[in-house]
């Protein structure tokens, strides 16, 4: 009869731990992800970033193009 009650038990406590980790990733899926807003830097995208570093890379390699030619 013990076994029985440990059998329940644990059947239970595995139930509610399966339904909180299934509601846990139900609730992170609906997290927004920053996409489309301009909230911070933290919310910027991949290829956004990329974007940006190839721009940030083309605004310095000008401006020591421009540099070079002042010095000559």
């Amino acid at each position: 009869m013990k076994r029985l009650y440990l059998i329940i038990i644990r059947d239970i406590f595995e139930g509610i731990i399966i339904g909180t980790c299934v509601v846990g990733i139900i609730l992170l899926s609906l997290v927004p992800t920053g996409c489309g807003s301009d909230t911070g830097a933290y919310n910027i995208s991949p290829r956004d970033a990329a974007i940006e570093k190839a721009e940030a890379w083309e605004r310095k390699r000008y401006e020591d193009i421009l540099n070079q030619q002042r010095i000559i």
